[in-house]
């Protein structure tokens, strides 16, 4: 089955739900700062309503890898 291709999305904000070693990524942070990582998604559908600026979509995490551009300062 062929795809249409999307154009290019733009976002600056995602929230992600983390389960596994999720207090141990907080004291990291609270510690260190933010970390960068690499977040492969799926969306599956809008998760809310257009509010003129944008829509929020649910997606299901795929992956998750800490960036190899290393950490922010």
């Amino acid at each position: 089955m062929l795809r249409e291709k999307l154009p290019a999305i733009t976002s600056n904000f995602a929230i992600l739900d983390v389960e596994k070693h999720r207090l141990t990524l907080e004291r990291h942070i609270k510690k260190n700062g933010p970390v960068r990582l690499t977040v492969e998604l799926e969306v599956t559908g809008p998760f809310g309503s257009n509010d003129g600026t944008s829509i929020e979509f649910n997606c299901n995490v795929l992956s998750i890898a800490q960036s190899l551009k290393g950490n922010p300062q």
